[in-house]
């Protein structure tokens, strides 16, 4: 008579059911998993109860005994080392636009992550453009940033930890740029100088949908007649409060006049105005060009 024992090798800290077989004489086979006797070679690396049930202890090699009528059968296998739980961590970050505006940050992004554990998920970043991911244990993901307004920028998140926050870039998309051109007559009735600025077909409404920079550049042609004064320019104000916000004026005298003016303005709506007084003559022609953001 033979007696074998069969069984798969636990890890540490887990426990794997053996069984034991009697071989006969005769030829023919029987379980005797509990009536055989257990033993562990090495108790440090592994123990087995009356039942056969083998629990890893430490790593290491181990043989486990099983006796049956004074017969010994015996299996050598090895306890793997219980793996230690991966450390998670936290991705962070911040957004914002390039130089020359790299103060503006950017809220309410969409953040897509693409692979890695947290495939599918969506966040977004605060109102000081940052964000946090939920803990990951893995690199090798992307991180896909979109905004309304900016270009769709991502970051591959090759490997962990990172000690340092992701700094993102996101580049606005190029700005809307509304031109205006014309002339401007004036007319003097008993001292009574009236102008009209033919060309102009009023004020001009417009919504920006992020914190910016909006300019303003006006050209025009002539300025006044000799001897006389003018002021002619736009002005930009808040639709809701009427504030001025951005302003371009040429005044006094001389040839063909340029002038240009830039201003970084929150999200919101606003009213574009041209006005004039004093001028005193014909046909001067001006253009005003508005570029603001998305």
């Amino acid at each position: 008579m033979t007696v074998s024992v069969s069984g798969d090798a636990p890890a540490v800290g887990t426990t794997s059911r053996f069984s034991a077989s009697a071989s006969l004489s005769n030829g023919t086979s029987q379980s005797v998993t509990t009536q055989a006797s257990w033993q562990s070679s090495d108790t440090a690396v592994a123990s087995v109860s009356a039942a056969g049930e083998v629990t890893g202890v430490n790593g290491g090699n181990v043989e486990i005994r099983a006796t049956y009528q004074s017969v010994t059968g015996a299996l050598r296998v090895t306890v793997s080392s219980a793996p230690h739980p991966p450390r998670a961590f936290h991705v962070s970050g911040f957004l914002h636009e390039p130089s020359p505006t790299e103060d503006i940050v950017v809220p309410a992004a969409r953040i897509e992550v693409v692979g890695g554990t947290l495939a599918d998920q969506v966040f977004t970043s605060d109102d000081r453009g940052r964000f946090v991911l939920s803990p990951v244990t893995t690199g090798d993901f992307y991180l896909y940033f979109k905004k309304p307004g900016y270009e769709d920028s991502r970051f591959w998140v090759k490997e962990l930890p990172r000690d340092e926050a992701i700094e993102v870039e996101l580049v606005p998309e190029r700005p809307i740029t509304r031109r205006w051109s014309g002339t401007l007559e004036s007319s003097n009735s008993g001292g009574t100088i009236t102008n009209q600025i033919i060309g102009w077909p009023g004020d001009f409404l417009f919504e920006t949908r992020r914190t910016a920079s909006v300019s303003l550049t006006f050209e025009v042609g002539c300025i006044g007649a000799a001897g006389t004064y003018t002021d002619f320019g736009a002005v930009i104000r808040t639709q809701q409060t009427g504030v001025e916000v951005l302003d371009v004026w040429t005044g006094g005298y001389g040839p063909p006049f340029r002038t240009a003016s830039s201003r970084v303005l929150p999200a919101g709506r606003y009213r574009l105005s041209m006005m004039s007084n004093g001028f005193l003559g014909h046909g001067c022609p001006w253009t005003l060009v508005l570029s603001r953001p998305y």
